[in-house]
């Protein structure tokens, strides 16, 4: 059978753990040739048996997604997926609407930023690049536009809230982002968070480290290594052919000529072997999953020169 369905159904090959099987592929067609009316059910009943149909069923898992991330097949890249966004807005909108005091107000919103933040890929890694931040900033930018329905966000909600209740007026930004132990709200800054990782380029520390190597395969053209890190591996992949020819003349030149070895490997198998042979692709590789060093908040010092215990509570 597992012969049958890998030929029937173009290379599928059928899986199995004692007498359970199951198939899967990205084309829906080629499942299709190897159980519906197929390989499987001639099979099936050629040898007498039958399939419980109980047991039995298929699925389709759809786009491949992480959180509120989904993967776009043409950008071959993660992007946002602002449906999922716009739901959890509308949520957030009315737990908002529903709670009558501050720090309720205060607690619900840190909540769902903290919630929000990590399904949109929490800190992103060097492999995310630059765009994805800027997306980051551009969704929670929307959010605090749209919750409560006024440009300035959460912080104009509760400005509104407190005016109701209290009466009271023009108070500063800074007390709602201060910790509740400083007398401030407490709340979250979630651009903060995020913007620290914003406009950091990222350039590969040791990709040229072993350039003057001739086994490794690097072919030193630095302009090519300097390229943000969506560009990074296009570069390294049209790159490819020109390292395999440059490795395999060196190859000819000294191993097959002078120790008399057979010939060098095919680019197929070359290839193959990138992330775990080569130190350029394996270096990159380790520093994409990697997280970019966020820029310095350098808080600010009291009147009397020594920090604010206040100012450097790591909770705020």
């Amino acid at each position: 059978m597992d012969f049958a369905v890998n030929q029937r159904a173009n290379g599928l090959f059928l899986y199995r753990s004692q007498d359970t099987m199951w198939l899967w592929d990205a084309e829906v067609e080629k499942i299709l040739d190897g159980w519906n009316d197929s390989e499987m059910q001639k099979f099936a009943k050629l040898v007498g048996i039958k399939f419980d149909e109980g047991k039995t069923g298929a699925a389709c898992v759809g786009p491949t997604c992480d959180g509120f991330l989904k993967f776009d097949v043409k950008e071959a890249k993660f992007v946002i997926d602002q449906e999922q966004v716009d739901f959890h807005i509308a949520e957030l909108r009315r737990r908002l609407q529903s709670t009558k005091w501050v720090f309720g107000c205060v607690n619900v919103y840190n909540e769902y930023m903290a919630y929000l933040f990590e399904n949109l890929g929490g800190i992103p890694a060097n492999c995310f690049g630059e765009t994805h931040t800027q997306a980051m900033i551009a969704t929670f930018t929307r959010i605090q536009r749209t919750v409560p329905h006024t440009k300035l966000g959460a912080l104009e909600h509760l400005r509104k809230v407190l005016a109701e209740r209290f009466g009271v007026q023009d108070i500063p930004d800074g007390y709602f982002y201060f910790p509740l132990a400083s007398g401030g709200l407490g709340l979250q800054n979630v651009m903060l968070r995020t913007g620290q990782f914003a406009n950091t380029r990222y350039a590969p520390r040791r990709l040229m480290r072993r350039a003057n190597s001739p086994l490794c395969g690097i072919h030193a053209t630095p302009p090519s290594h300097l390229r943000p890190v969506g560009d990074e591996f296009l570069a390294r992949i049209a790159n490819d052919e020109m390292e395999y020819q440059q490795s395999k003349r060196l190859w000819e030149e000294w191993y097959t000529a002078v120790k008399g070895r057979g010939e060098f490997m095919s680019f197929e198998e070359y290839n193959g072997l990138r992330e775990c042979g080569l130190p350029n692709w394996g270096d990159l590789y380790m520093e994409m999953l990697q997280v970019p060093r966020p820029m310095e908040i350098v808080p600010l010092l009291a009147v009397g020169g020594q920090p604010s215990p206040a100012v450097l509570d790591d909770k705020w």
